[in-house]
C-alpha cells in the first residue's frame, strides 16, 4: 500500500491523504485529469482502450477514438433504429386511442374518408416503417 497526499481546495482547508493500492490497478493503468474523465464519460460509446495505438490524450498508449470505424457507426445506427422503433410504437399507441374514439363517434375527416379510416391508414404506415427498420 502506497500513501499518496493529494491537495484539495475545500471549505475546511487542508490536505487529505488517500490510500491507493497500486498493486490492484491494472498494468495498463493511465492517470487522467478531471477534464479527460468528463470527456470520456460524455463519449464512452465512441472510445476504447487499445495499448497498441496512440491515445487521444498525450499518453503513448491508451484511449482511442473509434467513432470513424465501421463497427462504431453500425452500433450507433442500430441504436438510432431502436430509438425510432420505440418512438413509432408510442405514436401507434396514441393513434390507437384516437381510432377507438373515431369508432365510437363516427364522422368524416374529409369527403369520403372517415376518421377511423384515416387513423387506421396512419397506423399501417407506421407499422410498415417499423418493418422496414428491421
Amino acid at each position: 500500500m502506497i500513501r499518496k497526499e493529494i491537495k484539495e481546495d475545500n471549505s475546511f482547508g487542508g490536505n487529505y491523504t488517500y490510500d491507493i493500492d497500486y498493486s490492484v490497478l491494472p498494468l495498463n493503468y493511465i492517470e487522467i485529469t478531471e477534464e479527460q474523465r468528463d470527456y470520456i464519460d460524455a463519449n464512452i460509446d465512441k472510445l476504447r482502450y487499445d495499448e497498441t495505438q496512440d491515445g487521444i490524450f498525450e499518453t503513448p498508449k491508451g484511449i482511442v477514438d473509434i467513432s470513424n470505424t465501421i463497427e462504431c457507426q453500425n452500433q450507433l445506427l442500430q441504436e438510432e433504429r431502436q430509438k425510432r422503433q420505440q418512438q413509432l410504437v408510442i405514436e401507434i399507441e396514441s393513434l390507437d386511442q384516437k381510432r377507438i374514439r373515431a369508432f365510437c363517434e363516427p364522422s368524416l375527416k374529409e369527403e369520403g374518408v372517415t376518421w377511423l379510416e384515416y387513423y387506421t391508414s396512419q397506423i399501417q404506415q407506421k407499422r410498415q416503417e417499423i418493418i422496414n427498420l428491421n
